[in-house]
This record gives structure tokens, sequence and C-alpha cells, in this order.
């Protein structure tokens, strides 16, 4: 049974998405950074081993369904970084935001943005992470986060600078710049406008 060669491709594709995976896995449990950041310039290599991998079992076995099943699994995997990053800058609809938006609409009466510039995100399921504490705060209607540059993006209701700074400093990041802005009904700020 070829499952060995198929296992080598998934465990191809768990590292290179390991910073996601385990990664939010430990925040579920409310770890925190566990450093598996330190993969992610290897990525490319681990997604080229999960396709030859994947490729060398198919032509020596020709199992259709394991071969399915595996790139199946080894897709999920990989592209794993990419999913949590269009959740984190509200390109990946999630069932809490669009039940938070049909309670709160986005421009309902006055609301304040507030851009800010957080170091320490290490990768996407740290971004994750932030930007689901972040909406746990009052007042608070939407967030982006992009890890990389790490910039943040909130959008909320008598929001308080105190209550922000803590809750990210209190997850190990450092606020580096924030800044409070109004943002006109029917108007979304841009990343360079903050």
């Amino acid at each position: 049974m070829p499952v060995a060669e198929y296992s080598t491709a998934i465990v191809g594709g768990l590292l290179s998405s390991s910073c996601c995976l385990v990664q939010l896995v430990l925040n579920a449990f409310s770890v925190g950074c566990a450093g598996f950041s330190v993969l992610t310039p290897y990525r490319a290599v681990f997604v080229g081993l999960t396709a030859t991998s994947l490729g060398v079992s198919h032509l020596r076995h020709r199992s259709m369904r394991q071969s399915v099943t595996a790139l199946a699994l080894a897709m999920a995997l990989s592209g794993m970084p990419e999913l949590i990053g269009l959740y984190n800058e509200n390109k990946l609809a999630s069932p809490h935001l669009l039940r938070q938006q049909r309670k709160a609409p986005l421009h309902a009466g006055h609301s304040q943005v507030v851009g800010m510039q957080v170091e320490g995100l290490r990768c996407a399921a740290c971004g994750m992470r932030l930007k689901q504490a972040l909406l746990q705060l009052p007042g608070m209607t939407a967030c982006e986060v992009e890890f990389e540059t790490g910039r943040v993006r909130i959008v909320g209701k008598e929001l308080a600078e105190q209550s922000i700074r803590d809750t990210v400093e209190g997850m190990g990041y450092t606020v580096r710049h924030i800044a409070f802005e109004d943002e006109p009904p029917g108007k979304r700020a841009s990343w360079s406008e903050l």
C-alpha cells in the first residue's frame, strides 16, 4: 500500500503551512507564537517537494483515489497561509463578520477609523489571533490585519486608544504608530491614507 509515499506529500504540505496550522491549533489553546515562522522562507521548497512527492507516488502506484485524496489534502495545507491572509484582510467573509455587519452596518452613523503599525506579527496565524482579539473590544465593527507589513486597520464607534494598545501589547506585539481618523459615511480609507 503506497500510503507511506503519499504521507511524504502530506508532511510536505504540513511543513509548508506549519506557521499557520500548528499556530492556529496553539491559538485555540491561548498559546502565543511558537516560532514556526522560521520555516516561512523555506515554504517554496516544501511546496516543491510536496508536488514532486505527489507526482512520483502517482506515477509509481497509479492509484487515482489515493492521488486525488493526497493532492486535495496537500493543497489545503499548502494554501492555508493564503486563506488566512484573505480572512485577515476581510477579503474572505467569515460567519462572525457577516453576523456583525448585519447587526451594525459598517457605516451606520458615525464611525472611527484607527490605523496602526504593529511590530512582532510573524505569520498569518498571528495576524488572525490579533484580529480576533481586537474584534472583541467594545465598539469594534471591523478589523483588517496585514501581517507582512504590520498594518492594522480598525473601524468602530467610541474606540479607546488605551484599550486598543493594551490588547495589542498584551498579546506580545508592539504598537509603533496609532492614528485615529474619522471616516465619512460610505468612504473607506485606503491603507496609504492611514
